[in-house]
This record gives C-alpha cells, structure tokens and sequence, in this order.
C-alpha cells in the first residue's frame, strides 16, 4: 500500500469558513423574524408609527441575511463536492505499491505561477500529477481548448449548462510549477500529468487529442487505468532520485 503524505488543505479550510460563515447568516437572519413578528403585532394593537418601519427594516434585514446564508451555503456545497473526490482518488491511489508515495494538496509556486497540487505521485516509474474533479452531469470540450462545457439537469428537472476551466490546461500549469521546483533542486525530471473524474455520475465526452494528457473517468473503467497509467511505464527512477524527490515534496 503506498504511503500518503496530506500537506495542508487549502480546499478543507474554505470548505469549514463557508460552512462557518453560512450558520452565522443562518442566525442573522432568524433573528430577524421575532422582531418582524412582534412589530407587526404591536402594530395591530397600538398603531405606532413607527413601528411599520422597523417591521420593514426587519423583513429587508432577514431577506439579505438569508440570500447571503445561500451563497454560503452554495459555496459550501460545491468545495465539500471537491473534498469528496480528492478524498475518493486517494483511497485508489493508497492501492499502488509501498514504493510509490502519495502526496495530497501540494501548494507550489515557481516564478509567476502559484497553485496547489490535488494528487502528486513519486515512485520508481515516475512524477505524477493528477488533477481530481468530482463534477457530476455530462461534460464535453476539446481536449485542448480552455474552457469545456459541463450539462446538467436543475433540481426541478430543468437542464442547463456552463463553463468549467479545463482541468487539462489547469494540470499542466501545476506540471510547470512542480518540474520548475525539482530541477532547481537539482532533481531534473520529467513530470507526467493526468486528469481523474472521480463521480460516477459523470460522463465525459472530449473530441481533438487526447494522448499528451490522459483524462480518466471513473465510469469509464478510469480507476485501472489510472492505476495502469502509473504503474506500467517503462521509465524507471533511481532509488536515490526517488529519495531526493520525496525530501522536496516533504518540504513544500
């Protein structure tokens, strides 16, 4: 089984401050419905003229606080969604044998890029780094376009669509990022990438080449051949590259 190594979550602490920030709008804005209520029954009974305009700064008040509880809430939905599938491809991953290392949430900068690495791989077949997306629906681009098109159906039945980043052209800018980091360690090597849809309820339709970047799909018979992508190469590290590798990743 290999070994994971889980670096600092940058997608876990957003997750828990959206959580966060959504129960205290959640509050806010029951808050507000007491004073609504009492207002508006004193209103009835004593008709002061005030009282009409502090029911209204109320009911203003709960409305804003309850739309902002939404997006929270939305927000925290979609990075939990994320969470999800990094926490399911590290549980294929940990199936690889002892000699390869699995290193999660990998933060890097290399000149004047910056980014954190869902999956990064080191073993005696290579560097890996494989970005995780846990979408759901029907998702179709070209392989080497920017943006892709991610279709779904709404909660009420109704489908819709919009536009994703291409998770290819993300991966290859963490590949920059980590191949610019090692050789400036002085451990030169050539990093492979990939991409992991990790919902099974997700399906993936890509047209233009796709053998630079392979992209995995989890109903599609994608975890072996993730599997298969990093085990069966011919290319092979020297142990004390793998060492040198690992001690780099350790300190990022």
């Amino acid at each position: 089984m290999a070994k994971v190594v889980k670096k600092s979550n940058g997608l876990e602490e957003r997750y828990q401050h959206h959580k966060d920030r959504a129960k205290k709008r959640l509050l806010t804005g029951a808050c507000f419905l007491p004073v609504f209520l009492l207002c508006f029954g004193l209103q009835s009974a004593l008709r002061l003229p005030f009282l009409p305009v502090v029911a209204f700064l109320a009911a203003a008040g709960g409305v804003v606080a309850f739309l902002l509880f939404a997006y929270e809430y939305n927000r925290a939905t979609i990075l939990g969604c994320g969470i999800a599938g990094e926490q399911a491809v590290e549980e294929v991953l940990s199936a690889l044998p002892d000699t390869y290392t699995v290193y999660r949430n990998v933060a890097v900068a290399y000149r004047d890029k910056s980014a954190e690495l869902d999956t990064a791989i080191v073993g005696p077949t290579g560097v890996f780094v494989i970005e995780v997306k846990n979408l759901n629906g029907d998702v179709r681009g070209d392989h080497e376009e920017k943006y892709w098109t991610q279709h779904k159906i709404g909660q009420k039945g109704t489908p819709y669509q919009k536009q994703i980043y291409s998770p290819v052209k993300q991966v290859r800018t963490h590949v920059f990022c980590l191949a610019g980091i090692l050789q400036a360690a002085g451990a030169d090597v050539f990093v492979q990438d990939g991409v992991f849809f990790s919902n099974p309820e997700v399906e993936v339709h890509l047209t233009g080449q796709t053998g630079r970047t392979p992209v995995f799909v989890y109903g599609q018979n994608g975890t072996a051949e993730l599997l298969r992508y990093i085990t069966q190469r011919s290319a092979t590290l020297p142990e004390p590259l793998c060492q040198r590798i690992n001690a780099v990743m350790e300190a990022l």
